[in-house]
Parts: C-alpha cells; sequence; structure tokens
C-alpha cells in the first residue's frame, strides 16, 4: 500500500510541475526573485511520462510452466541537465510501475543517475558518474 501511494505522490508532484512549467515560462510578466530562480531551474527540467501495454509468454522465466500476461507499465522520468562551458552536470531520475493484468501483481522499479563533466580542452574531459 505504501508504494502505491507513493507512486500517486510522484505522479501529482511531476504532473504539476509539468503543468506549471509552461506557464513560468510566460517573459512579458515580472516576477519575484525567488519565481525567478525557479523559473531558471524549471527551463532546465525535462519531465516525461509513458505509457506502454506488451504481451509477455513467459512472465516467470520458466523453461517448463509457461505463462503468459499483458503488462503494463508507468515510466515517470525528470532530469536536469546543466551544460556550462566548460562543466556539464546531468542527473536523472525514473520510476517504474509495471502491473500484471491476470496475475494481479506488480513491479515496481526505480533509476538515478549522476554525471559530472569537467572539460578543460578540446580533447581532454574528465568525468564522475554513478547510477543508484
Amino acid at each position: 500500500m505504501k508504494k502505491r501511494i507513493f507512486l500517486f505522490t510522484l505522479v501529482i508532484i511531476f504532473s504539476t510541475v509539468y503543468f506549471i512549467q509552461p506557464v513560468l515560462a510566460a517573459d512579458d510578466v515580472e516576477y519575484p526573485a525567488f519565481i525567478k530562480f525557479l523559473r531558471s531551474i524549471l527551463q532546465k527540467v525535462d519531465f516525461t511520462t509513458g505509457v506502454t501495454s506488451e504481451y509477455e509468454t513467459n512472465i516467470f522465466l520458466t523453461e517448463d510452466a509457461e505463462s503468459s500476461d499483458f503488462k503494463n507499465t508507468l515510466t515517470q522520468e525528470v532530469s536536469l541537465e546543466i551544460p556550462e562551458d566548460p562543466f556539464y552536470l546531468k542527473v536523472d531520475y525514473l520510476g517504474n510501475l509495471s502491473y500484471y493484468m491476470g496475475e494481479g501483481d506488480h513491479l515496481h522499479d526505480h533509476l538515478a543517475s549522476f554525471l559530472f563533466a569537467y572539460r578543460p580542452y578540446e580533447d581532454i574531459s574528465v568525468g564522475i558518474s554513478n547510477n543508484f
């Protein structure tokens, strides 16, 4: 139950920011300093939501007792990319929720990644990255 509440909260946050982002992008309005800062960050953030459906013939990956089912997957991704020469920063978060219709079971997984790079010269680059 906690996973469903967590996923629902993520959907609400991502959807709210996704729909507010174009409103804050309007240049003809004078905003307070905090809203200007928020706009500068949101213009570098990319939100993606996707839904896929597929039919799997062997959902348990067994050799003998194959079981087939339809799988629906909800994917949400948020990424921040700041390419300030000679530095480059990228932070990603991806969440998937897969639901098997016949089994009534679901899988929930996450992936977060971080990349920081420094490029002092055209042909030389040093970077640090990690996946969580």
